[in-house]
């Protein structure tokens, strides 16, 4: 803050220390380099498909319990799944697949539709990077694997025995998840306090999160060229406010050093609102919800209070999934 009495030479002097001190800011951060851009295709994004059958499963449980002791609604699951395609300065393509879903029977249409069950057989995804273990981001590991069952799959550290049971095609309860297709390759364990390199531009980092039996989260960060950093979460568990402060740790590929330009949350569900996306400033940043905002009416049909309006920017794209009550306004 600056007062009137200040002359000129003391504002140039605190200048100076001012400019000093973001050097050394700047030299902490991280560079992982940039992208030319990203692009999100959307396979599947809606968890389930009652939400008072998905609370009331919630709430005859608890938050503490491990959902492989959860006697979970059958026939109510869908998944979140989502297939990315990241283009490099050089012009090189790479693609992989966001999470596997969860309802196999739900899945398997929406990964053809999608076009990933074909690049799956092709082995044209570089990897399978699992952004948590929740059931509607992992069960749906069968309809991967049999198609493409050495794919590079990437976890947190902590992950659970019953996620590495699953992967490796052993009995399971609850009796209705299964896989009968054994991984057979490589198996990444990321672990927190460090970030992980996927291409230039790419990066992911561990949040912990302690929600549904499971200790954590990894979200995926994309530097791209003369944007800014864009965030793509899983279920954002660890909250808007802590993924965007993990960005602020990189080296911004945007020109006035703006950290966030954009946000992708996978799983569109109304168990709740995320007014901090709302409330981002437009001017440094454009973040991008994946769904339109929770309007009053369909707050009402569901019993949740509607999103504030976001001034961001919004981008648009489609949605895979026929089922999807907004997918004639799907925006990305």
């Amino acid at each position: 803050l600056w007062v009137g009495t200040m002359n000129s030479q003391r504002e140039a002097a605190a200048f100076r220390r001012v400019s000093v001190l973001s050097r050394a800011f700047e030299a902490d951060l991280v560079d992982i380099g940039a992208c030319k851009r990203v692009t999100v295709k959307c396979v599947s994004e809606r968890g389930w498909k009652d939400t008072d059958t998905m609370k009331a499963d919630l709430q005859k449980t608890g938050p503490s319990l491990s959902q492989w002791e959860v006697d979970w609604t059958h026939n109510n699951g869908i998944g979140a799944c989502n297939m990315v395609d990241v283009e490099l300065l050089d012009g090189a393509h790479h693609q992989f697949l966001v999470d596997c879903g969860w309802d196999l029977k739900e899945m398997e249409p929406l990964l053809v539709a999608s076009g990933t069950a074909e690049l799956l057989e092709q082995r044209k995804l570089d990897f399978l990077f699992i952004t948590h273990e929740h059931m509607d981001h992992t069960w749906g590991i069968q309809n991967v694997l049999r198609r493409c069952p050495d794919i590079h799959i990437k976890l947190p550290a902590d992950v659970t025995q019953g996620t590495l049971d699953l992967l490796q095609a052993r009995s399971l309860a609850p009796q209705h998840v299964r896989n009968d297709t054994r991984h057979t390759g490589q198996l990444s364990l990321l672990g927190p306090k460090k970030w992980h390199k996927h291409y230039p531009g790419v990066a992911s980092s561990v949040f912990n999160v302690k929600f549904g039996g499971i200790a954590s989260e990894q979200a995926l960060y994309f530097n791209v060229a003369d944007f800014g950093v864009v965030c793509l979460a899983g279920c954002c568990h660890m909250g808007v406010p802590a993924l965007f402060a993990r960005a602020g740790q990189l080296k911004s590929a945007f020109p006035s050093g703006a950290r966030v330009a954009g946000v992708y949350v996978c799983t569109w569900r109304l168990l709740g609102s995320s007014p901090a996306i709302s409330t981002l400033p437009s001017r440094c940043c454009a973040p991008a919800r994946k769904s339109p905002p929770i309007t009053a009416q369909v707050a009402r049909q569901h019993n949740q209070p509607p999103n504030p309006p976001h001034q961001g920017k919004w981008l648009s794209t489609s949605c895979s999934n026929a089922k999807c009550p907004s997918r004639a306004s799907r925006t990305t």
